[in-house]
């Protein structure tokens, strides 16, 4: 396992919190103990482009990146995911996502007005836009060699997206807790903290209109997210604003801190694949409430190391917190729940989890995508058809230029990377030496496609009608073959 390493694409990453974030930092800090060197790649490293452009610039910082390195491991199934398991295809690397949400089921709660738990999700069918994002996490996942899940809850849910094809292994969420202080005892009488991304799933709205019951408690929430607003109405809409604090993003030392100064963790979530902050409350000595749902129950034992109700039963949230004026009770609880709370160490996560990356790089083969000329050729050519018809979307929707004259300008922008690709990636052509007259003879080839391409795209539109966006992928496709042909015999390994 020595000098082994694994290349870590992640779509948040501290100093932005979150549970990827710290599980992330964790791998960083704690693999290479193991063996593994950790390169982390963040997503905030393209952000900060345009929509149509951030993923195909890191589509290729991950291939850049993912050529010197043994495992590609991913965060997500789809904004980091996706591009990384094309990377891994093309290289014939070893692929692990880790999945620890249904990315289609978040998005279309946040901006499709779905409504359905995540349970009922898995069994409708929905708009376009949330069933395509639906069939690129599965693909992800099915490319993956190991898909791992913070919990056997969401292990099975994963699993079950495609059961012949995904192989789903639940390695809990490891927590560092030589971070969290030993608490005191002393906390501010009658406080609430809770923690998380503010978005629809996570309860705030509820957990705020409880405190309306609760005339001397205070309410802190921690976290960011698209509904900071809402919140912010809601609780000058309550007149809450001298009892109930949205603290923002916050670091998680200053998490702690804050959480250990409370009386009680109320998390009142509809969906959860893991939580770290649950987890760090326990040990922290902090009462923990939260919703009977997901794996919380894997975490918390009802009566014993926190108390369960259901999601946004403002009542039962009412009375859980009377419940624990009980002294006896609470004392009870914060016993057995940091005595559970060390199951979750990082040291079994992290054990795990390097067992699962050695593994791949034992049995490492290569794979049928690294071994086959046309499987490689089929994906960078897709590769090279994204950024083609990506390119023609902005320069016709988006700067105004005459759908031909964009088709051109296109086809020239992926031109370099699809030479890149071809030299180096499908035909394995590693010399350097004589490259300008290999791009000479590619740009002859190119200019032959555009030719092809020209006159496909403008039959496709002007005779037949078909639209502009499906022409390019009918020209693509037969440009494509000719190519093909064209590469193989006339201009790599000659």
């Amino acid at each position: 396992m020595n000098n082994k390493k694994i290349l870590l694409t992640t779509g948040i990453f501290p100093p932005e919190i979150g549970g990827p974030a710290t599980y992330s930092a964790l791998l960083e800090k704690e693999l290479p103990k193991f063996g593994i060197v950790v390169e982390v790649l963040p997503f905030r490293v393209v952000r900060h482009l345009p929509r149509w452009i951030r993923h195909l610039v890191f589509f290729f910082k991950v291939l850049n990146r993912g050529r010197k390195v043994d495992v590609l491991y991913s965060q997500d199934p789809l904004s980091v995911g996706f591009p990384t398991m094309l990377v891994a295809k093309i290289l014939g690397k070893p692929f692990v996502v880790r999945i620890a949400g249904d990315y289609a089921w978040e998005q279309a709660t946040q901006r499709f007005g779905v409504t359905d738990s995540i349970d009922d999700f898995q069994n409708k069918k929905y708009g376009f836009q949330t069933e395509l994002m639906r069939f690129l996490q599965k693909t992800t996942a099915s490319m993956a060699e190991v898909v791992i899940s913070p919990s056997k809850y969401f292990a099975n849910l994963v699993s079950n997206w495609r059961p012949a094809s995904i192989k789903s292994l639940a390695i809990y969420n490891g927590i560092d807790f030589a971070d969290i202080a030993n608490n005191d005892g002393k906390f501010e009488p009658k406080t609430i903290i809770s923690a998380g991304r503010l978005v629809p799933w996570k309860g705030f709205p509820a957990l705020i209109e409880v405190m309306q019951d609760l005339p001397d408690w205070k309410l802190f929430i921690a976290g960011d997210g698209p509904d900071k607003e809402k919140l912010t109405q809601l609780i000058k809409y309550k007149n809450l604003e001298d009892r109930v604090w949205l603290l923002g993003k916050m670091d998680r030392k200053d998490l702690l801190n804050k959480m250990q100064k409370c009386e009680i963790f109320v998390l009142n979530t509809a969906f959860e694949s893991f939580s770290f902050q649950i987890v760090e409350a326990m040990f922290a000595e902090v009462s923990v409430i939260s919703t009977n749902i997901g794996n919380i129950s894997e975490i918390v034992d009802d009566g014993e190391s926190g108390l369960l109700v259901s999601p946004n039963n403002k009542k039962e949230i009412l009375e859980a917190i009377h419940k624990l004026s009980d002294i006896s009770l609470r004392t009870k609880i914060i016993t057995n729940a940091k005595a559970k709370a060390k199951l979750f160490s990082i040291e079994k996560t992290m054990t795990k989890t390097a067992e699962v990356i050695a593994s791949l790089i034992q049995n490492q083969k290569g794979g049928i995508f690294a071994n086959n000329i046309f499987l490689r050729y089929f994906l960078c050519g897709i590769t090279a058809a994204g950024i083609n018809i990506g390119s023609l979307y902005i320069f016709t929707d988006m700067v105004g230029i005459w759908y031909l004259y964009s088709s051109i300008l296109a086809f020239f922008v992926s031109l370099l990377v699809s030479f890149i690709l071809q030299k180096f990636v499908v035909f394995k052509d590693i010399g350097t030496h004589d490259m300008h007259y290999q791009f000479s003879k590619f740009f002859v080839v190119a200019i032959l496609g555009v030719i092809t391409n020209t006159i496909l795209i403008s039959v496709c539109v002007e005779i037949f009608g078909i639209w502009y966006i499906s022409s390019q992928i009918i020209a693509g496709f037969f440009v494509m073959i000719q190519n093909f042909i064209l590469y193989k015999f006339f201009i790599f390994n000659k």
